[in-house]
């Protein structure tokens, strides 16, 4: 006669089989131990590197400014330094915004674009956004002085088409400059907001048609929130580099739009006034530190890497 089996003991004997048929928990590869190390040496090296090259000048500066009676009587400026000065931290902040601006609004519309063409074209448009980075910023400037000049090419279009009758004045100019820094830093913005585009779950566009939506509430409703992440990545990269621009305008842009990296270069090279350099750059230096605190405080700096939304179907 068999032997009844107790419930109990029935789940008792159940939970051990498990136990035991639980396989153990698997252990990092040699190889994947390897790579996590490799990652670990880039990691650190890229934080020496930082250290070396940012943080130690930028300690030594302040020490510098504060212990050095020299670069203390920097600070002095006469009237006529201070008027130059000032013009110049205005028409670089004044800069920065303008070019982050229209960087934002060309960057989101060929980003948007980019995610809602055909795979085959959005490579070809994805490459000639990157192709220009294979060029240097001096020769893509000087390139841009020769096309827009006198007898460059869009003058001499204009003319022909007979919308002038005489050249126009577009190098050497405000506008210049403006398109000159645009077309180096668009692509910055274009990827940043391309990626958070990309990682928006599609469903989400399903649901919001399903739910009445047209095309400008999905847009305003989801796509818009969702890459925020991006657009303020995009404008924080954008506007940082901007401030420290010093090719560009200095080359392209008019005779007012001294910005302050040229002042530090004319004080550094022109006169040795190393004092005066370091008082115009930690203005800019706070002034980074600052917007990166803050868009890590309410964005967040993997944010930047991509994480617009959540993945869903393509």
């Amino acid at each position: 006669m068999a032997r009844r089996v107790r419930p109990a003991a029935v789940e008792l004997i159940g939970v051990q089989a498990t136990a035991v048929a639980a396989p153990p928990a698997p252990r990092l590869s040699h190889g994947l131990r390897s790579l996590t190390s490799r990652y670990a040496i880039l990691a650190w090296t890229g934080a020496a590197w930082l250290l070396l090259w940012f943080v130690v000048p930028v300690v030594w500066m302040i020490w510098e400014l504060i212990g050095n009676q020299e670069f203390q009587d920097t600070l002095s400026f006469t009237g006529a330094e201070r008027t130059v000065n000032l013009r110049a931290l205005r028409n670089t902040f004044e800069t920065s915004a303008i070019t982050t601006l229209l960087c934002l609004v060309g960057g989101y519309i060929v980003a948007y674009f980019l995610v809602n063409v055909g795979p085959r074209i959005r490579i070809i448009l994805m490459a000639l956004v990157l192709i220009p980075y294979w060029v240097s910023i001096i020769i893509r400037t000087y390139g841009l002085i020769v096309a827009l000049g006198r007898k460059g090419i869009v003058n001499e279009a204009l003319i022909d088409l007979g919308l002038i009758s005489e050249p126009l004045r577009m190098v050497f100019t405000t506008n210049a400059m403006y398109l000159g820094l645009v077309q180096i830093l668009l692509p910055y913005v274009v990827l940043t907001v391309y990626t958070s585009l990309e990682a928006i779950d599609k469903n989400l566009f399903t649901a919001a048609r399903s739910l009445g939506a047209g095309g400008w509430g999905v847009f305003r409703r989801v796509t818009l929130p969702l890459s925020l992440p991006g657009v303020y990545a995009g404008g924080i990269i954008v506007f940082i580099i901007t401030l420290g621009a010093y090719v560009t305008p200095a080359l392209i842009g008019g005779p007012g739009d001294i910005m302050i990296a040229q002042l530090v270069w004319i004080n550094v090279t022109e006169f040795g006034a190393f004092g005066t350099a370091i008082v115009l750059i930690l203005p800019l230096i706070v002034i980074t530190m600052v917007l990166f605190v803050v868009f890590n405080r309410f964005v967040g700096v993997d944010k930047m890497l991509g994480a617009g939304g959540a993945r869903g179907q393509r």
